[in-house]
C-alpha cells in the first residue's frame, strides 16, 4: 500500500471514531433544547390557568381569603401560611386537566378550608369515561360532580401545601358500569378496576408528598353506591383505610364504613343527569304537595326470587301482607309501568315504601319520594342516611323495624292526618338538602357536604382552628 492510501485510511478511521462523539453532542443539544421548551410551555400554561382562575374569581366575588368575614360565634382563623415550595404541582403533571372546569364560572363558598384535587393521576382508571351518559346517573354521578364543584369553588387550591383535604377523583362505580355494559363479567371488571386503582394509589403515594404526612387521613375517595368501598380488594382497602370515604346510603354493618370518619351523601341527581334518569318534566310542573293523594301506601319494585318461587327477605314479607290491602299499591315494574310511570304513581301516594332487601339501588327510592312529596317509609334497621348529623329524619319519614314488616299497614293507618301534614311540611323544608346544583346554594347537598368537612377540618394538618387570635375565656 502506498503512502497516500495509508493517509486516506487513517483519515477515514479518525472520522469514523468521531461519529459517536458527534452523535452524543447532538443528543445533548436536542435534550437541552427540549427541556427549555418544556419548561417554557409549563410556565406559560401554569400562569395562564392561574391568571384565568384568579381573574374570574375576583370578578365574581373577590379572593377566597379576603371574601370571608368571621361568622358570629366562630373562632377567628389565623392567616393562611404561604407555600414555601417553588412549584405548586409536580413537574410530571399532564397539561390536560381531567376536569373541564375552566369553561364554567367559579363561585364562592363561605368556608375557610382548602381542597386540592389530584387531576392528573387517574387517566388509566377514568379513560374514556368522561362524558359517558352511563356515568351521569344518580347512582354514579357524584364521582364526577363533586370534584368538578370543588375545583370551581373558592375552597379549591392548586397548591397542595395549603390544602386541608385532598380529593382523589377515581370513578370506580362508573368504571364498573361501563365495563359491564360492554359485556365484561363482574369479576373481571372488578379485577381490572383494582389493578387500575392500585396504579392510582402508587402515583399519589410516590409522586406527591401529601399522603405520607397523615397516612392519607385527609384524603377523600368517592364511593357513591350502597356498597361503598366493598368493590375494592383487601390490599387496596388496607392502603386507604384511614382516608375519608363519601358513600351512598349504606348499612352500618358494612365493615368498610366508619361513621366517625366517612360521610354519607345523597345521589347526585341534577342538571347533568341523563334524560332517562331525570324526574319527568310533568312532575316538576306539578305541585308535589298537592292534596289529591288517593293512595295510602305505594311500592313498585323488584321482588328477588319471586318468579322462580324462591322468594326471600323483607320484600317477600311485605308482599304477603300488603298486596290485598285497600289503598295500597304493591307491585313489580312492568313493560307498561316503568320508572316514570312509577314516579307518577308516587306523586299520588301519601306514603312511599322504601324497603331494603338485597336489591342494589333500593335507596334511590327514598330520594324520589322526598322530591315528590311522598313521606318515605323505611324498612331497614341499620341503614346510615345522608347527613344524619344535620338532618332529623324522624320529622319527615317513618321507620319500621324489619321484624315488624308484617305490621306495616297497621303502622301507616295509625298515623293521623295532622301527623301526616306535619311530615309533609317538613318535606318541603328538608328536600333542598338532597338537591345538587351547578354552584353553591346554601343548605343544598353540596353545602351539606362542605359543612360535614368543616366539622372535621380542625383535625387536619393545615387547620385554621389550631390557632386563634382572640384570648381564650377563663372565667
Amino acid at each position: 500500500m502506498d503512502k497516500s492510501s495509508k493517509n486516506l485510511a487513517r483519515k477515514r478511521k479518525r472520522h469514523k471514531n468521531l461519529i459517536p462523539l458527534l452523535c452524543l453532542i447532538v443528543c445533548v443539544v436536542v435534550f437541552t433544547i427540549s427541556l427549555f421548551i418544556e419548561d417554557l410551555e409549563a410556565e406559560v400554561e401554569g400562569s395562564g390557568h392561574d391568571s384565568l382562575y384568579t381573574a374570574s374569581k375576583s370578578q365574581v366575588s373577590g379572593s377566597p381569603d379576603s371574601m370571608r368575614s368571621p361568622q358570629v360565634g366562630e373562632t377567628p382563623s389565623r392567616p393562611r401560611k404561604q407555600s414555601t415550595s417553588t412549584k405548586a404541582v409536580p413537574e410530571h403533571r399532564q397539561s390536560e386537566s381531567t376536569f373541564d372546569s375552566q369553561i364554567k364560572a367559579p363561585f364562592h363558598v363561605p368556608y375557610p378550608f382548602r381542597v386540592y384535587v389530584y387531576d392528573d393521576v387517574v387517566s388509566t382508571l377514568n379513560a374514556d369515561l368522561q362524558g359517558r351518559d352511563s356515568c351521569y346517573t344518580p347512582y354514579t354521578a357524584a364521582e364526577m360532580v363533586i370534584p368538578d364543584l370543588v375545583s370551581r369553588s373558592s375552597i379549591y387550591t392548586t397548591d397542595g401545601e395549603l390544602a386541608d383535604y385532598y380529593i382523589v377523583p377515581v370513578q370506580c362505580e362508573c368504571y364498573m358500569t361501563t365495563k359491564i355494559q360492554k359485556g365484561v363479567d363482574f369479576s373481571r371488571a372488578a379485577a381490572a378496576l383494582n389493578k387500575a386503582f392500585q396504579t392510582t394509589l402508587d402515583i399519589v403515594q410516590s409522586r406527591y408528598p401529601y399522603w405520607t404526612r397523615t397516612e392519607g387521613r385527609d384524603h377523600i375517595f368517592i364511593f357513591p353506591s350502597e356498597r361503598g368501598a366493598q368493590i375494592l380488594s383487601d390490599y387496596n382497602m388496607q392502603r386507604i383505610k384511614k382516608s375519608i370515604f363519601l358513600t351512598g346510603t349504606i348499612s352500618r354493618s358494612n365493615t368498610r364504613f366508619n361513621p366517625w370518619k366517612d360521610i354519607v351523601i345523597p345521589p347526585a341527581r341534577g342538571p347533568w343527569t341523563s334524560a332517562k334518569e331525570a324526574l319527568p318534566a310533568l312532575l316538576h310542573a306539578a305541585d308535589p304537595m298537592a292534596p289529591s293523594r288517593t293512595t295510602m301506601l305505594h311500592f313498585r319494585g323488584i321482588l328477588p326470587g319471586h318468579h322462580d318461587l324462591n322468594p326471600w327477605g323483607i320484600r317477600e314479607t311485605l308482599a304477603k301482607n300488603l298486596r290485598r290491602e285497600e289503598q295500597v299499591v304493591f307491585e313489580e315494574p312492568t313493560e307498561k309501568c316503568g320508572r316514570n310511570c312509577t314516579r307518577r304513581e308516587m306523586l299520588q301516594a301519601r306514603f312511599c315504601l322504601c324497603p331494603t332487601g338485597g336489591v342494589e339501588g333500593w335507596s334511590l327510592r327514598i330520594f324520589d319520594a322526598v322530591m315528590l312529596g311522598c313521606v318515605p317509609v323505611l324498612v331497614a334497621d341499620d341503614v346510615e342516611l345522608p347527613y344524619e348529623a344535620g338532618i332529623d329524619y324522624s320529622r319527615f319519614s317513618v321507620k319500621i323495624l324489619e321484624r315488624k314488616a308484617a305490621e306495616t299497614a297497621e303502622e301507616i293507618r295509625s298515623i293521623g292526618n295532622s301527623a301526616h301534614s306535619r311530615k309533609e311540611d317538613a318535606l318541603r323544608l328538608t328536600k333542598q338538602h338532597f338537591v345538587w346544583h351547578e354552584e353553591w346554594v346554601e343548605n343544598d347537598a353540596f353545602d351539606m357536604l362542605l359543612k360535614e368537612l368543616l366539622r372535621r377540618v380542625r383535625f387536619m394538618r393545615n387547620s385554621p382552628y389550631r390557632f386563634w387570635s382572640m384570648p381564650v375565656p377563663t372565667g
